[in-house]
């Protein structure tokens, strides 16, 4: 790296790259001084010679340097006013009042003068102060006339890139701004740029008539070069209308989650972004089998909330129309042959920045299409091949995938969901999701074995597909204690109201112990007698939380037809009706009174034991698929085996194998990494879920451990045949 660029701003060295500006020109005349390129004021007059600083004449540490210093010095300072007007003029007819006052190159200062110094000074209003002496990229400083403050006014207090004006008026390859003359000419300048300036000798300044600046407007292709293919998606709806910083936050979660999926799939992709658009960049496609194809990878992308659409594209680099129109024809015209096809071109970003219609681009592209094709058909084609293009990108595509939607995951904060496996509460969940809501579920257990793992299977498919970036979990709460002892002491026609009052208030507590801040349940208004709006009022006095349900006023018809797009629908027809209380007249209008007369028959204890003895299950590290390995599941425990007992120990205590060791299930997730390697371990537990899922984990760390997949039932049946033994 040049001398004149190790002390500058990263971004500064940035847009100093990309501009074109000249470096090494700066270098030459003014070593390593700070170098200003100056837009013209609003009001001409400010522009007059006398307005470069004066004050470069009048450092106060003038008289140490010895008089041949003080001569050299003065005279780089002529010939920097003469370089700075001289630039100035450059970019004098772009006077608009988006741009700020002043443009900077910054360098380190020569000792003893006081040419680059910015001083930090803050004014009475809130907001206002003029730029500090470090480069501020974004530093915009307000401008008062008759200020109190010197600098307040003065032209050289506003710091910002040069390219980013360049660019705005050299908007594609090809434009040049070029000085006037009279300045340049006769300037202190002149017989030293035709001698020593490097840029003199390769006729990027030529002397004769004019200052050029060329202007190099395309900045490093989204893939690293040109014609890549790529992903391009575009950001929802409910993205691009929110405020700058929300927008800032929402779209760094979503780019989180997006790399977060890419990684799950095994696939490498790089993932940028601009203002409008977010590109994933794929390697090279996989062998057969090895991997997934693009096309999956553009399901996977889809199912990212936050995204409106995807398309896999071609993109190329572009100076003029002639090379959209080249490239356009390259990518389509197999796409289009003998088919009735039409062109859809867009232009997208700031207009300013595109100087192509999209209607040009549509005919020209046509015309060297139609020899291929049919004939053009813009009402109904075949084939439609889709233009966007930015101010140095052009993107071809043929279809867009539509997307999800919505908010990012995880940017409206966490809740939980009674999930039961039916097609409702899977819906609901889905749909708290596309806002944003990361979700835990918790299930509560009528139905035993198969009950549970229906249920689980379900939570994973959500989990896989559509809560990338995020953890969730999987409470399973056996809640058949909770159901005896309700059908014991409460009123028959009151049992299906307090019992969905008992689910809420488990989930309520497993919700305060991770903060989220809200419940989601799958109830609609009248769908069972246990959710007239009567009954759903009292139901929410239940617990303290919000109660959410987002199915609340739709048909069951359009519930089932959600859940085909949600992929849940085949796993939740397959879900028996696991309901232990069914009361012959159920009270559809009850009150609020009458139930909690009911509830103070019940022991508070029976729900708390069954919190205790909950399952949490890690729904990422879960593999279902080998819960039904031979491999994994024992018939048989032999006398040299470690037994350990995966229930509370008040279960243990009830009955336990002989021999076996207790460990409930919590304590043995974050214990068994430091498990003996030499030892045979078999575990159980009430259903062989818990069991499965502890000996899959151990497996993938080099355990020998293997499951009683029958649970205890099971687990009684072995003990008892080696007792007869």
């Amino acid at each position: 790296m040049r001398p004149a660029l190790r002390t500058c701003h990263a971004a500064t060295r940035n847009r100093l790259f990309r501009s074109g500006a000249a470096l090494d020109h700066h270098r030459e005349f003014f070593g390593r001084t700070r170098v200003a390129v100056f837009l013209g004021s609003r009001d001409r007059s400010t522009w007059r010679r006398d307005r470069v600083p004066r004050d470069f004449d009048r450092s106060r540490r003038a008289h140490t340097f010895a008089p041949g210093a003080i001569h050299e010095r003065r005279e780089r300072i002529r010939r920097r006013a003469a370089l700075l007007l001289s630039l100035r003029n450059v970019v004098c007819g772009f006077r608009n009042g988006r741009y700020p006052r002043a443009l900077s190159i910054d360098a380190g200062r020569i000792p003893g003068t006081n040419t680059g110094r910015r001083r930090c000074q803050r004014r009475h209003g809130r907001g206002h102060r003029t730029a500090h002496r470090w480069h501020r990229p974004r530093a915009r400083t307000p401008v008062r006339r008759g200020s109190r403050h010197r600098h307040s006014f003065d032209p050289f207090g506003s710091l910002t890139g040069l390219s980013c004006v360049l660019r705005e008026r050299g908007d594609h390859p090809g434009h040049q701004l070029v000085a006037d003359t009279r300045l340049w000419a006769g300037s202190q300048l002149d017989h030293r740029f035709d001698q020593e300036n490097p840029f003199a000798r390769s006729a990027r300044f030529p002397t004769e008539n004019a200052l050029e600046l060329p202007l190099n407007t395309q900045d490093k292709s989204p893939t690293g070069g040109a014609a890549s293919r790529l992903l391009l998606l575009r950001f929802s709806g409910d993205l691009t209308t929110k405020a700058d910083a929300t927008r800032r936050r929402m779209t760094s979660r979503l780019i989180e989650n997006l790399r977060a999926s890419i990684k799950a799939s095994g696939r490498k992709a790089k993932v940028t972004r601009d203002r409008n658009r977010i590109f994933v960049e794929l390697d090279e496609s996989p062998p057969d089998g090895a991997g997934p194809s693009d096309e999956e990878i553009v399901t996977r992308m889809a199912r990212i909330f936050g995204v409106e659409s995807v398309s896999l594209t071609h993109v190329e680099e572009w100076s003029t129309l002639e090379d959209v129109v080249r490239a356009g024809k390259i990518f389509g015209e197999d796409f289009v042959r003998d088919k009735r096809f039409a062109i859809r071109a867009r232009r997208v970003g700031d207009r300013n920045e595109v100087p192509l219609r999209s209607p040009d681009i549509e005919r020209e592209l046509g015309e060297a299409l139609r020899p291929f094709a049919s004939r053009v058909d813009l009402s109904n084609p075949e084939a439609t091949v889709f233009v966007e293009v930015d101010a140095h990108h052009a993107y071809f595509f043929s279809a867009s995938k539509r997307a999800a939607g919505g908010l990012p995951l995880g940017t409206e904060g966490r809740a939980v969901s009674l999930l039961s496996g039916g097609f409702d509460s899977p819906v609901a969940s889905w749909r708290m999701l596309r806002r944003g809501v990361a979700l835990d579920y918790v299930f509560c257990n009528l139905g035993g074995r198969t009950h549970q793992l229906e249920t689980l299977t379900i939570a994973k498919k959500l989990a896989d597909d559509w809560q990338s970036g995020t953890r969730p979990r999987f409470h399973a709460i056996e809640f058949d204690p909770v159901s005896r002892e309700i059908q014991a002491k409460v009123t028959m026609r009151y049992w299906q109201i307090i019992l969905k009052r008992m689910m809420l208030r488990a989930a309520e507590a497993v919700a305060g112990r991770y903060d989220a801040a809200a419940i989601i349940t799958g109830e609609a208004i009248g769908q069972v007698s246990s959710q007239t709006l009567q009954n759903l009022t009292v139901i929410e006095y239940g617990a303290r939380l919000p109660i959410l349900r987002p199915l609340v006023g739709n048909n069951k018809n359009e519930i089932i037809a959600e859940s085909k797009v949600v992929g849940t629908h085949d796993l939740s027809a397959k879900v028996g009706e696991y309901c232990a209380i069914v009361p012959s007249k159920p009270a559809t209008n009850a009150r609020l009174a009458d139930i909690l007369e009911e509830e103070a028959k019940l022991d508070p204890r029976v729900l708390e034991e069954a919190l205790e003895s909950r399952s949490e299950f890690m729904l990422a590290d879960l593999d279902l698929s080998l819960w039904d390995d031979e491999d994994l599941r024992t018939r048989e425990i032999q006398s040299t085996d470690t037994v350990i007992d995966l229930r509370t120990k008040a279960a243990f205590d009830t009955w336990h194998y002989p021999d076996s060791l207790v460990l409930d299930f919590s304590n043995a997730l974050r214990a068994y990494g430091s498990f003996d390697p030499s030892q045979n371990y078999v575990l159980y537990c009430e259903f062989g879920l818990k069991s499965a899922h502890l000996a899959d984990l151990m497996r993938r760390i080099g355990l020998n451990a293997r499951h009683v997949s029958g649970g205890l039932r099971e687990a009684r049946r072995i003990a008892e045949d080696g007792n007869q033994n």
